[in-house]
């Protein structure tokens, strides 16, 4: 295959040297244009904020339970409580740790403790993997929620 003089020109070893420094600049400039937003602690709140239906997958002790989950905004930056949780009529507290990650600090409601994580996929369904502890019993659940 016949390259025209300009391009073999450009192409050759003595100007290799020129090229890649200027495809490595277009390749920069490409992925940060492509970067996502910050995260928004208030915006993420606001996201978060609704009715979610909860379903259990999986359930170490027990009948798997499926209800309707209150999320409102809490008091601090990020903080999220989440009423009727588990499906046992209480109210915890969560925190937004960025726009795909929830975190459920130990606590305890309604005379069981509980803990654990959320994943959040774009304010419309999250995961939630905890641990309930009932006083007798350690129960390892995980949910899936959907906002309605």
């Amino acid at each position: 295959m016949k390259i025209g003089k300009k391009y073999s020109k450009i192409l050759s070893a003595s100007n290799f040297g020129t090229v890649i420094p200027v495809y490595l600049i277009f390749a920069a400039l490409s992925v940060a244009s492509c970067e996502e937003e910050p995260y928004d602690p208030a915006a993420a709140k606001q996201q978060m904020t609704g009715t979610w239906k909860y379903v259990e997958q999986s359930v170490s002790i027990g009948t798997p339970n499926s209800c309707q989950m209150q999320i409102s905004g809490g008091s601090g930056e990020g903080e999220l409580k989440i009423g009727n949780f588990a499906c046992l009529n209480v109210t915890i507290n969560a925190k937004m740790l960025d726009d795909n990650r929830l975190s459920i600090p130990k606590q305890t409601a309604g005379g069981n403790t509980f803990e654990g994580t959320g994943t959040v996929s774009k304010y419309k369904s999250m995961k939630l993997d905890f641990t309930l502890h009932t006083g007798r019993d350690a129960i390892y659940i995980i949910a899936d929620c959907t906002k309605q």
